[in-house]
């Protein structure tokens, strides 16, 4: 089967301007195309170009990168809009297209002219706040309403499921996450006396809150470590911080790290720790989980539907020192609830979930 991927962000950036990487093979819908190939299956991404890695690569299946419409309207980092995209799909001959997000002219596109061999994968679970949420309830409530109508729709989570279930008629009751390689992130049952941070240091994510939660947690505990992977416009503020609360021997600073670099510390980890004020599904979730660690977490994350669900971690509306000390004594429990869960988050899994959407709208018809 030859699927099209139109993502055309393959990373957050927190404004317009795209920070260049090296490579694109961590990226999450990477190695979604990557394990369809596996499966059998002929994958094809197109992302928009402002995000082509600045060193040539070596793909495993064929990416497009196209060129974007009119950057200062349809911004890169959130609304991008593909040059030629409806050009470059007539090229191709291919058997369903996968389109990110129901706000987005890429996704009206191939609603428009491929609507029986579309999946739209929504991910949104409340308006873009993009000119005060304007352009996101016309587009929901009209475009999305009309044009949307009858194409096939899968949500990320249950939060974005009962969102765009109040503007399209046409959702599917299955959901799929975003997924991971578990061939990659190998599972470990024996901890390091560890937390791990893994995020961008920025405002939202309130780091600052986990460093003053993690000082007071250590009075007691001094011989774990907080280990904070990751870089951003706050890395300054928050090592100066560490340096006020007397934690430099007990936060470890590690930078940008590859998968290879960071699994065998997530892994390792009593649990990942998150204290974002704003964030849709987090891959970063799903990646603990596969690991064998669980998550302690603020209630905003999507996941935590799940998280709940199966314990496989602490959700907390407000972090303290006594959520890493329920951590530390009930562990055992919910590593043992990441393991039997982790099949859940594969991306074998979700491939299979697509594949059988597929089948049931050549069923149908739709």
């Amino acid at each position: 089967m030859k699927i099209v991927v139109i993502n055309p962000i393959l990373y957050t950036c927190e404004t317009n301007v795209i920070k260049k990487v090296k490579s694109i093979k961590d990226c999450m819908v990477y190695n979604l195309c990557l394990e369809m190939k596996r499966q059998g299956h002929e994958p094809v991404l197109i992302a928009a170009k402002d995000y082509e890695p600045i060193e040539k690569d070596d793909y495993d299946f064929e990416v497009i990168f196209l060129e974007t419409i009119m950057p200062k309207i349809f911004k890169t980092n959130c609304f991008p809009f593909l040059k030629n995209l409806r050009k470059t799909l007539d090229n191709i001959r291919f058997d369903f297209i996968i389109s990110s997000e129901v706000f987005s002219m890429n996704s009206w596109i191939v609603s428009r002219y491929f609507k029986n061999q579309t999946i739209i994968w929504h991910e949104l679970a409340k308006h873009n706040n993009m000119m005060r949420k304007i352009p996101s309830k016309i587009w929901y409530n009209f475009i999305a309403r009309v044009f949307f109508h009858n194409t096939k729709i899968v949500a990320r989570s249950k939060n974005a499921q009962d969102f765009i279930k109040k503007y399209c008629n046409h959702v599917s009751d299955e959901i799929i996450d975003h997924g991971v390689d578990l061939e990659e992130f190998v599972p470990v049952r024996e901890k390091e006396k560890q937390f791990v941070v893994v995020s961008q240091l920025i405002e939202r994510k309130h780091i600052d809150g986990i460093i003053k939660a993690f000082s007071g947690f250590v009075k007691q505990n001094e011989n774990f470590k907080l280990v904070i992977i990751g870089s951003g416009e706050k890395e300054v503020d928050l090592k100066k911080l560490t340096a006020e609360l007397g934690m430099e021997t007990n936060i470890q600073w590690k930078g940008q790290m590859s998968h290879k670099e960071m699994i065998p510390i997530l892994s390792r980890s009593y649990a990942l720790v998150i204290n974002t004020e704003k964030d849709n599904s987090m891959l970063s979730i799903v990646e603990s989980i596969a690991t064998g660690t669980p998550i302690i977490t603020t209630p905003i994350p999507y996941n935590c539907d799940y998280i709940a669900q199966y314990q496989l971690g602490i959700i907390t509306a407000s972090l303290s020192k006594n959520d890493f000390a329920i951590m530390v004594k009930e562990n055992g429990e919910y590593v043992e609830n990441c393991f039997a869960y982790r099949d859940k988050v594969s991306n074998e899994y979700h491939i299979k979930q697509f594949v059988c959407e597929f089948e049931r709208m050549n069923l149908k018809g739709v």
